[in-house]
């Protein structure tokens, strides 16, 4: 790898200026970017791979040429066999965190094990050593997980958030808040938000509950757009998105794609309508297209020229 892949990382970014990035802000209850841009991201992670596409600075650069802005970033260690130890992965995340600054864009990192779980040692010895490390990088932004709960009916669901689930992620979230009292933080990533948004309150309520107020100017509530979520609130669960957002909350989109169960559908909810469903609504996103250093199965081929048919065609900063 290039030498730049190994250095930077922990210092303290320059003050913005017309070719870096701010932090993000809270506008109307929608995270977007330091120009008012809603965040609109692919994913890409770092796992056992010997160059990670993530370190690529090229990668990044054709991103951003198509108007997107954000990478949610999955970091694998070595808890369920599928990545390296945490001190091994630090390279790898620096080269990244880099690669995004020189690109304009931002990246959003999370760790995580197998959906519909979650290893609290891990998230634990990963926030504590990660927060602080970028807690000055003003282009980067934290996601504590992936999918953390699972269950009967639609996992995310409000029953399986249970009180011994939110203290653990509640002590997690104290660990990168105090890291990083400046960084913005995605909570819950819930695999969909279900029944409807009266009784989905209940779950950042009880959150704030366990450990106090939580800054909903620096926290959003990251959720997928998977068959539970459509059900929310019409129409196509946005209904209940926006009373979501009428309660106070922050809504961040962070993962929906082609698959709506198992195996494949065609629903062109998922392929190409739900994208600008959210663009409408005022709510940035996630796909989960972009893994192997390119974006060809979605987001070239059906998001974007069905957004730009649609007079949403994205901007290139």
């Amino acid at each position: 790898m290039p030498v730049h892949q190994f250095t930077g990382g922990k210092g303290r970014d320059p003050l913005p200026d017309r070719d870096h990035r701010g932090r993000p802000q809270v506008i109307n209850r929608s995270v977007r970017t330091d120009t008012g841009q809603l965040l609109r991201g692919a994913t890409m992670d770092i796992r056992k791979q010997a160059t990670p596409p993530c370190t690529r600075q090229a990668v990044w650069d054709h991103y951003r040429s198509l108007g997107l802005n954000l990478v949610r970033l999955g970091v694998k260690t070595d808890h369920d066999d599928a990545g390296r130890p945490l001190a091994q992965q630090l390279p790898f995340l620096d080269a990244a965190v880099d690669c995004a600054w020189n690109a304009r864009m931002y990246v959003m990192i999370l760790v995580s094990i197998n959906p519909g779980g979650y290893n609290l040692a891990q998230l634990t010895e990963f926030w504590t050593a990660v927060a602080a490390r970028y807690a000055g990088r003003t282009h980067v932004l934290y996601e504590i997980t992936n999918e953390p709960v699972g269950g009967g009916g639609y996992w995310g669901q409000t029953s399986h958030w249970t009180t011994a689930k939110l203290r653990d992620l509640r002590g997690v979230y104290d660990i990168m808040r105090t890291g990083a009292p400046d960084t913005h933080i995605m909570m819950f990533s819930s695999p969909n938000l279900a029944p409807n948004a009266a009784s989905w309150r209940t779950v950042p309520q009880q959150f704030e509950a366990l450990g106090g107020p939580v800054d909903w100017d620096r926290t959003s509530i990251s959720f997928h757009y998977y068959p539970g979520t459509y059900l929310f609130g019409d129409p196509n669960g946005f209904g209940g998105l926006q009373l979501m957002k009428d309660y106070g909350y922050c809504l961040f989109m962070s993962e929906c794609n082609d698959f709506i169960g198992d195996p494949p559908s065609e629903d062109p909810r998922n392929s190409q309508q739900v994208w600008l469903w959210l663009e409408q609504a005022e709510i940035s996103w996630a796909c989960l297209d972009g893994k192997g250093g390119n974006v060809l199965t979605q987001i070239e081929p059906k998001i974007l020229p069905y957004l730009a048919a649609n007079g949403r065609a994205l901007p290139v900063e």
